[in-house]
């Protein structure tokens, strides 16, 4: 039987960043929740009722990570809340898809 020897954590790397992020959003006294469920299992339909309620005494925003469609950005949107969406780009010296925030075009407005 053949062993793999791993001489490092292959998670550390995403690790580094997401305490990086922390740190940027602790030192600005913004608390961000990852939501992350199943399809369909009722992410969409909590925010949808949850958020307006929060939003009359808190400044909040959503990030929509889903590269499929915009559907739920649009009715998260429908209710008045704002909405940035996170799409796949192909980092070129990494040769995969890496995350990157995609904002509305405001320029005609």
């Amino acid at each position: 039987m053949s062993k793999i020897i791993v001489n490092r954590d292959p998670r550390e790397e995403k690790r580094l960043v997401a305490e990086g992020i922390r740190e940027q959003l602790n030192s600005r006294r913004i608390l961000a929740v990852n939501l992350i469920s199943s399809p369909g299992s009722g992410k969409t339909t909590l925010l949808e009722l949850a958020l307006p309620e929060l939003s009359e005494d808190i400044r909040l925003a959503v990030i929509e990570a889903d590269n499929a469609t915009r559907n739920d950005a649009d009715r998260l949107e429908a209710k008045g809340l704002n909405v940035e969406m996170i799409v796949q780009v192909k980092d070129l010296n990494r040769k995969r898809p890496v995350p990157c925030i995609k904002t509305k075009d405001t320029s005609s407005h």
